[in-house]
C-alpha cells in the first residue's frame, strides 16, 4: 500500500481537509471575535460552521453518483472550502456567511475522502489497509494544524498569514482530491495481498 501513488493522494486529501477543519473549528470563534464580532457572535457562527458541515455531508453523494469518477465531487466539495476561507480574508465583517459555506465543504469534503478509501480497494483487506494509511497518516498531520495556525498568528500579529497559509492548503487539497478522484482501470492482483488500488465503482 505505502508504495502505491493513489494511497498516497488519498492520504493527501484525508490528511489535508482534517486540518483545514480542526484549524477552524479550534479558531475561527478567536478569528471571528478579533475582527470585532462579539462572543456570542461567535459562538453562532461556529455552530453554523459545523451544522453546514451536516448538510454538506449528505448532499455531496448526490454529486458522486452522477459522475463516472470522483473528480467533479472532490472539486465541488472542496470550493466551498476555499471560497469560505478566501470570504474570512478579504471579508471578515460576512463571517457568518464565510462560516456557513467553509462548513459545507468540509462536511462534503469529508464524505468524499472516506467515499475515496472505500472505493478504491478492491478487497475488504485492501480498504483496511488504505483506511488505516490515510487516515492514521491524516488525523497525523490534522493534529499539528491547530498549533501550527495559532503559532503563526502569535508570530505575525494577527490572522492574515494563517488564513493565506489556509487557503493555499485548500488549493492543494482540492488538486490531490481532483487527482485522487480520477477513474483508474483495475490493476491485475498480484496474489492474496497484493495491496493494487482498483478503478472506483459506479
Amino acid at each position: 500500500m505505502w508504495r502505491q501513488p493513489a494511497a498516497w493522494l488519498i492520504t493527501a486529501f484525508m490528511g489535508l481537509q482534517s486540518t483545514t477543519f480542526y484549524v477552524l473549528v479550534t479558531w475561527l470563534p478567536t478569528i471571528d471575535t478579533d475582527s470585532g464580532s462579539s462572543a456570542q457572535a461567535a459562538g453562532v457562527h461556529l455552530f453554523v460552521f459545523q451544522v453546514l458541515g451536516i448538510a454538506g455531508g449528505l448532499t455531496i453523494p448526490l454529486v458522486l453518483r452522477r459522475s463516472a469518477s470522483q473528480v467533479t465531487g472532490a472539486v465541488v466539495a472542496c470550493a466551498p472550502m476555499l471560497a469560505g476561507v478566501l470570504g474570512l480574508l478579504l471579508a471578515p465583517g460576512l463571517t457568518v456567511v464565510w462560516a456557513a459555506v467553509a462548513g459545507l465543504g468540509q462536511g462534503a469534503c469529508l464524505v468524499v475522502a472516506l467515499s475515496l478509501i472505500s472505493l478504491r480497494g478492491r478487497t475488504h483487506r485492501e480498504t483496511t489497509h488504505l483506511s488505516g494509511m490515510a487516515q492514521s497518516l491524516g488525523y497525523l498531520l490534522a493534529a499539528a494544524g491547530p498549533v501550527a495556525a495559532g503559532t503563526l498568528a502569535e508570530h505575525t500579529g494577527g490572522w492574515h498569514a494563517t488564513l493565506v497559509l489556509l487557503a493555499a492548503l485548500a488549493v492543494t487539497q482540492l488538486a490531490f482530491g481532483a487527482l485522487a478522484g480520477r477513474r483508474r482501470r483495475a490493476a491485475p492482483a498480484h496474489g492474496a495481498a497484493g495491496p493494487e488500488l482498483h478503478a472506483a465503482r459506479t
